[in-house]
């Protein structure tokens, strides 16, 4: 069952394995409804005005960590790719999804 989608990718849940599927850009996430809260818990408190990463040479605009189950691994994320993130699975009851001029990567003129 499809919960939500955006330009992004995809959250939805399967009723036949009891998970939840997050595809965002190129990562895929398979996750069970306990790994699915306490992610969910993480990137409601993470705080977007302080990086995660502290500002190096090889780190550029993507200092927001993702962790994954993979000891050697994590995603890295610039602030407005969490912003969809949070967008895609943070649902709220009683919304509907849209986008708005804000999600795309390109700014309106009048003209």
């Amino acid at each position: 069952m499809i919960l939500n989608t955006n330009k992004n990718g995809f959250f939805c849940y399967c009723e036949d394995c009891s998970e939840y599927h997050i595809q965002f850009n190129n990562v895929f996430l398979t996750l069970t409804d306990e790994k699915f809260e306490r992610f969910l818990g993480y990137l409601k408190e993470i705080d977007e005005n302080a990086p995660l990463i502290e500002e190096h040479e090889f780190v550029t605009d993507k200092n927001i960590i993702l962790p994954i189950l993979h000891p050697h691994m994590v995603i890295l994320l610039n602030i407005e790719e969490l912003r969809m993130l949070k967008k895609l699975i943070i649902l709220e009851e009683n919304s509907v999804s849209s986008i708005s001029y804000e999600d795309f990567p390109f700014k309106i003129s009048d003209n």
